[in-house]
């Protein structure tokens, strides 16, 4: 189901970020995140979106420099999406364009980039080793 809404979803998130004025990114790792340190990261973004009235939290993964394979963004965002539902959170997944250098997951709250995450070239999660509990 997520598939099939992607296109109208990727549209309306693009309408969104270009309406709306940047702020700083609080999180920029420079290289891949534990799960362990990834989920804290997402529960952060989480605490920051229930601040908020009718919005949601946007998580958009990107591929990097010489990662061909599109079905790994469909694999992190589902491993996203599952550590989500657990957490009765509005949010929207999508995939996005390309990047230069390693993969990333961009984590938006209230329409403002607050996360850019790293991620392991080839990797099926947005972060490395164990999953914390």
């Amino acid at each position: 189901m997520l598939m099939n809404l992607l296109p109208a979803m990727i549209l309306s998130v693009a309408m969104l970020l270009a309406q709306t004025p940047r702020q700083n990114i609080t999180v920029r790792p420079d290289k891949p995140v534990n799960c362990e340190t990834f989920q804290a990261h997402l529960d952060h973004a989480i605490i920051e979106w229930q601040k908020l009235k009718d919005t949601r939290l946007i998580l958009i993964a990107r591929l990097g420099t010489g990662e061909r394979n599109k079905k790994l963004n469909r694999a992190r965002l589902s491993y996203v999406e599952d550590y989500l539902k657990t957490r009765n959170v509005n949010y929207l997944l999508a995939e996005g364009d390309r990047i230069k250098g390693l993969d990333r997951l961009e984590v938006y709250v209230g329409g403002h980039l607050i996360m850019s995450i790293p991620i392991q070239k080839g990797a099926t999660r947005p972060c490395s080793g164990d999953t914390g509990g």
